[in-house]
C-alpha cells in the first residue's frame, strides 16, 4: 500500500485565502505559501531561495480557517504532498 508523504511547512501567505466550493459542494480554501531559507553567515542572516507552494484545504477545516487567513500571515501547514506538473503551451 502506497502512502503520500506528510510534510510540515512554515511560511507566510503570499495572498489572501480564497474560498470556493467544488461542483459537488465540497468547501475548498486555497492560498499560496512562501518559505524562504535563511543562513547565518559572517555574523548576519542571509535570505536564500524562496519556495512557493499552492495549499488547498477541504471540508469543514476549509470553512473554519477561511476567516483567519490573510496575506502576510505566518502559518504552519501540516498535510500530504501531492505534486502536480505543468506543461507550457508552445
Amino acid at each position: 500500500m502506497a502512502y503520500e508523504p506528510t510534510i510540515t511547512v512554515i511560511g507566510n501567505l503570499g495572498s489572501d485565502a480564497e474560498f470556493r466550493k467544488t461542483p459537488k459542494g465540497t468547501p475548498v480554501t486555497s492560498f499560496n505559501l512562501a518559505n524562504t531559507t535563511r543562513k547565518f553567515t559572517n555574523n548576519e542572516w542571509v535570505d536564500g531561495e524562496t519556495v512557493w507552494l499552492k495549499i488547498a484545504m477541504f471540508g469543514e477545516k476549509a470553512e473554519s480557517y477561511m476567516d483567519f487567513l490573510a496575506k502576510g500571515d505566518n502559518v504552519v501547514v501540516i498535510g500530504t504532498l501531492k505534486p502536480t506538473t505543468y506543461k507550457a503551451k508552445r
